[in-house]
């Protein structure tokens, strides 16, 4: 058979025709001219099932989203300790600040009340103490001349300063000072403190934000891998479960907990859809069993009947008789066929819908007349007491109801003794 490629004669754009051969050359050649979308790994793809093949958790859901949780807690958790990092340091500064200016108001107040020389005799009871112990003190001119305090080198730059000690004359000394300079009058004032204190608490409260981190981090981490690794043990459950139900038991189901999560849902609503099919392939057996059990004698006849015209024919006799006997033996089969089918089909909901009003009374009727001949071939007596004109109207399917009495008839027929 040709094709509608083959049967097909294509005309070109100037009016010429071409043979078919022409245009399967040209279609084949247009779609091999056609790249396909090539699919290839990045290597963040490649670095990807790279670890997903060496570590099978990785393959878990759960245990990736447990990850995910862990990597934000740890990311907000560490914000939030530097942040607190951070405001703690200020207020450590703020408060040397606060005590350095008050020093200062209190100095500019001596001096605006008592003049310098009570400014120069406070220095000097300053300069008798070490600057590593006290607050540090400079006055000098506007020149720079030293005039007083207990710091060797003067600070002539107005604002605040972070100096080492031997930036200050200090000999041998690495602490840390925190200096204010200003103009007090006609001379320059620095104030100075200490800040080892500071760095000291700044340092402890580092180590302690680190190690907390640290702790917080693993904590979060387990956290995560238990619950990650039970939530894959009830998946793993769930998918051993269904293994043992692809293999043909469908009596297995899954196993619920008293959390009643998700998964457990997920588990009762695939329990329901197992025990659905369950019912269905019980009801599949059912209907084999049946079909089995009710064509079993109608076969044997029909098989009986057709040996009967067989014999007949190779004697030279006529067998139309027994043909038509067999050929209504076939009908009769094929209605009970039908009529199983029709059972199944009720069982499962498909026929309710077409179920209508049937007088009962006749079927039984039509059902001793069809079957009352047979009944007596073997030795028994089928009677229907119907009182006259008597009506039993019900709602169902007649050919399924006449099949129901047909087989009562029969399972009497052969399984109780004659009279």
């Amino acid at each position: 058979m040709l094709s509608d490629t083959e049967t097909t004669v294509s005309i070109l754009a100037d009016g010429q025709s071409v043979s078919p051969r022409e245009v399967r050359g040209k279609t084949s050649g247009h779609q091999g001219s056609t790249n396909p979308i090539a699919t290839t790994n990045s290597s963040s793809d490649t670095c990807r099932q790279w670890l997903y093949a060496r570590f099978s958790l990785l393959r878990s859901t759960a245990f990736r989203m447990g990850i995910l949780f862990w990597l934000m807690f740890t990311t907000c958790f560490g914000i939030a300790e530097y942040a607190f990092y951070q405001m703690l340091q200020d207020q450590l500064l703020n408060r040397i600040d606060t005590s350095i200016t008050h020093r200062f108001t209190q100095v500019q107040q001596v001096y605006n009340a008592d003049g310098v020389e009570a400014v120069i005799a406070l220095g000097e009871a300053r300069s008798e103490a070490p600057m590593t112990s006290s607050m540090g003190f400079h006055l000098s001119s506007i020149d720079g001349d030293r005039i007083a305090g207990n710091v060797p080198i003067c600070l002539t730059e107005p604002g605040w300063d972070v100096l080492v000690g031997n930036d200050i004359g200090l000999a041998e000394d690495d602490s840390v000072y925190r200096f204010y300079t200003h103009y007090v009058g006609d001379y320059v004032l620095s104030l100075g403190k200490n800040m080892d204190d500071l760095v000291e608490l700044r340092q402890m409260a580092f180590q302690w934000l680190i190690w907390t981190t640290l702790a917080s981090t693993l904590l979060a981490f387990f956290a995560a891998w238990f619950f990650a690794r039970r939530t894959h043990n009830r998946v793993v459950g769930i998918s051993s479960v269904l293994d043992v139900v692809a293999t043909g038991d469908l009596n297995a189901r899954l196993p619920l907990s008293y959390v009643g999560d998700d998964i457990d849902q997920l588990s009762a609503k695939i329990n329901t859809s197992l025990d659905r099919l369950s019912q269905s392939v019980d009801g599949m057996r059912q209907v084999s069993t049946d079909i089995a059990h009710d064509l079993k004698t109608p076969l044997n006849r029909l098989f009986i009947k057709i040996e009967e015209a067989a014999n007949k024919s190779r004697a030279g006799f006529c067998v139309g008789h027994d043909l038509d006997g067999a050929l209504s033996e076939a009908q009769a089969i094929n209605g009970t066929f039908e009529a199983l089918l029709r059972i199944a089909q009720i069982e499962a909901g498909a026929r309710r819908s077409q179920f209508k009003r049937v007088d009962l009374s006749h079927v039984l009727e039509t059902a001793a007349e069809v079957y009352g001949p047979v009944v007596e071939e073997h030795g028994h007596n089928l009677i229907v007491d119907l009182q006259p004109q008597l009506s039993l109207p019900m709602l169902g399917d007649r050919s399924l109801l006449l099949q129901l009495i047909v087989n009562l008839v029969e399972n009497a027929v052969h399984h109780c003794p004659p009279g």
